[in-house]
């Protein structure tokens, strides 16, 4: 089962979600933000991979979950994990690989306030990611790191904030193939920043995100969260 269908539900639910109870939150310059964030999201990108000098077209799935710890007024923290879902058509030694997995992160950032509707804003983040398979009763594997830093300018209007910005990534990892004998790939990212753009919806206590990305990591997210 991919992570788009474990999302289905997911997309369901907030599609029913009454955009007659948006709140003003996203218009408050004392809301930026709350001390703790939970949220639950859907991400789904393509990226070149640098496979031994090949360059293959990966599509990433991840579903999982995000917590935000605000660390002083304009600094937080966060962690995120899940599920991830790795697809590659023209992978150089198998052809076609499909793999599943886990990863786990870690994310620091800030935002600066301008203005009343104006912020700036910046954060990094670092993640490991794991996914293994099986071709032809071969079973493979595929672990990258990931480190990521973005920056962006945040628009705010009663109800919602939209943002856009800049980001940058660089992976390494290896593929490994338990065949006979057994192989190792190294990789690296091929194409290392893009850009993105997006809007978050304010809900009562909760934020509704739809972004869309292009360059390193061509796709779209889709997130909830809930803020206490």
């Amino acid at each position: 089962m991919t992570c788009a269908r474990l999302a289905l539900p997911l997309t369901c639910c907030l599609a029913l979600t009454p955009l007659t109870a948006l709140s003003d939150r996203g218009f408050d310059m004392d809301y930026d933000p709350v001390v703790t964030s939970f949220g639950v999201y859907y991400d789904r990108y393509e990226t070149d991979l640098d496979i031994e000098g090949t360059d293959v077209e990966t599509r990433v799935e991840r579903l999982g979950i995000t917590f935000t710890e605000q660390l002083s007024r304009q600094i937080h923290g966060t962690i995120d994990l899940g599920y991830l879902a790795t697809f590659q058509n023209d992978n150089p030694v198998t052809g076609n690989n499909d793999q599943t997995g886990e990863y786990v992160g870690l994310g620091l950032g800030a935002r600066l306030p301008v203005t009343q509707r104006l912020s700036l804003g910046g954060d990094i983040g670092y993640s490991f990611n794991y996914a293994d398979g099986e071709i032809n009763d071969v079973e493979t594997d595929i672990s990258w790191r990931e480190a990521e830093a973005r920056a962006y300018v945040d628009f705010r209007v009663p109800g919602a904030r939209f943002r856009v910005g800049g980001q940058a990534q660089d992976i390494d990892g290896e593929f490994d193939i338990d065949s006979t004998p057994s192989q190792s790939l190294v990789f690296e990212g091929s194409e290392n920043t893009g850009l993105f753009a997006g809007v978050d919806l304010y809900v009562d206590r909760g934020r509704v995100s739809l972004y869309g990305h292009t360059g390193d990591r061509s796709g779209f997210s889709f997130a909830f969260a809930v803020d206490y």
